[in-house]
């Protein structure tokens, strides 16, 4: 049985199991042109893949750059999605996605293709891969979800702002935001069969069940 936790990580609240309907596996760059890369589903825990130098982890690098415990990739459904975040541990010489620091002690959105670097350890150097399995229908249960970043504030009460409608052309009526706003700092926008998630209905039929979020907040750097 996979463990929930390790001595040194704890999974954040929007941590869930990768779905068992897809086949993950970390690629490795400079790897045997023929290897299918090592598959998730080996991980000790049970929603995480620990990265290190010094075990337990579940990929054990031996580079000088790598810390004992130097990073975390993470599945869950967070601020950008269902997927994996990559989670630097506070690691010496930094994380990297597309030759990019990461922010250290930050939940980072990885997305499929994106080259991962740990130190400076160009061997190690990888992407992470998927394979759908199975229709799961409890996935498509995720898609409407949203998870506020850490970076949302409150819409301060002194800001009114209103939302224009417009059709054809004209303005066809006005919505104010505090009246539909979640949490004080977003507002969800999608199909009308999807009330209990979404504040701002759209009927047209181009529209997801949860298409878009306004979300209020300061968002610095990138990473």
């Amino acid at each position: 049985e996979k463990e929930s936790s390790v001595s040194f990580y704890s999974p954040p609240d929007f941590a869930l199991p990768p779905p068992k309907t897809v086949e993950y596996r970390i690629k490795f760059i400079n790897g045997a042109p023929d290897s299918r890369g090592w598959n998730i589903e080996r991980r000790n825990a049970q929603t995480f893949v620990s990265i290190g130098r010094e075990p337990p982890v579940d990929l054990d690098f031996q580079h000088e750059s790598i810390s004992r415990k130097h990073c975390i990739l993470q599945y869950g459904n967070g601020s950008s999605g269902p997927g994996f975040y990559l989670y630097d541990l506070g690691s010496s010489h930094g994380t990297f996605i597309d030759d990019e620091k990461i922010e250290s002690k930050v939940y980072i959105f990885l997305e499929e293709g994106s080259k991962v670097r740990i130190g400076h350890a160009k061997k190690y150097e990888f992407s992470l891969t998927s394979t759908i399995t199975e229709i799961d229908q409890n996935a498509e249960d995720q898609k409407v979800n949203y998870s506020p970043p850490q970076w949302r504030l409150p819409v301060p009460e002194e800001l009114n702002y209103q939302l224009e409608i417009i059709s054809n052309g004209s303005i066809e009526r006005y919505i104010t935001l505090k009246n539909v706003l979640k949490d004080q700092s977003y507002a969800t926008i999608g199909k009308p069969n999807n009330a209990a998630t979404v504040t701002i209905i759209d009927k047209h039929p181009s529209v997801s069940r949860l298409h878009a979020v306004l979300q209020f907040g300061l968002l610095g750097k990138k990473y």
